[in-house]
């Protein structure tokens, strides 16, 4: 009986594993499918910063329903929050290719999707992306599977979730390690990237997905207000 049940607590862990890893995969295509068709009705189809703040918060819902993902006095509903990240790649003549921008939508202090802020990183990506922040490099140097031609450009999305035991509940709990907050029985989850800083922050389930945009969404400029 005691194996049977540890057996039992290690596949309910490893479905909720599975769970995660497609949530975001699931998150990253929405946001990809929304910014690909929400300007098409207007004049200017240029994505602004508004539509990422919305796009992300809309295709993370499958994850953080209602207003889960927001933040109050106390805390997030799962003391766990979405974080999003995006680059604008273009192909070079001579095979290579160059990271023009990046930009990382977290719901930090959020209290609605207008109040989300962009961060731009113009030298190099965060520590918490999988995606590197580089120029006339290879593709697979910028993300492994990236492939991209001659002046063709691309978009890579990664969704992931990001932990840190300072996170609390709205109620005021605090799970306090992420094997807690994700609700694992015996799995201790490990974070495929972590801040290098002294502060612990862990990003968990990366999912990515790449796209080319459409005409006129995005140029070598990153998105502004308007």
């Amino acid at each position: 009986m005691p194996i049977l049940i540890i057996l039992l607590f290690y596949f309910h862990d490893l479905v909720k594993l599975k769970r995660y890893y497609s949530q975001t995969e699931f998150a990253a295509q929405q946001f990809a499918n929304i910014i690909q068709n929400i300007s098409q009705k207007r004049g200017n189809k240029r994505i602004t910063n508004n539509d990422l703040r919305y796009a992300c918060y809309l295709s993370h819902l499958t994850i953080y329903p209602g207003t889960m993902m927001l933040s109050n006095e106390i805390g997030y509903g799962f003391a766990h929050r979405q974080e999003l990240f995006m680059a604008y790649i273009v192909g070079n003549s001579d095979g290579t290719a160059s990271c023009k921008w990046t930009l990382h939508l977290p719901t930090a202090g959020a209290t609605s999707p207008k109040t989300y802020e962009i961060i731009k990183s113009k030298k190099e990506s965060p520590y918490s992306s999988l995606v590197k922040f580089k120029s006339n490099a290879a593709p697979s140097e910028i993300y492994p599977t990236l492939k991209v031609s001659s002046g063709e450009e691309k978009i890579i999305v990664e969704s992931t979730i990001m932990f840190r035991p300072a996170f609390a509940r709205y109620d005021g709990s605090k799970p306090g390690s992420a094997k807690k907050a994700f609700g694992y029985f015996l799995l201790n989850p490990k974070p495929e990237t972590k801040a290098s800083t002294s502060e612990a922050q862990e990003w968990h389930y990366h999912s990515v997905v790449i796209f080319t945009p459409r005409a006129g969404l995005f140029n070598e400029n990153p998105p502004t207000e308007n």
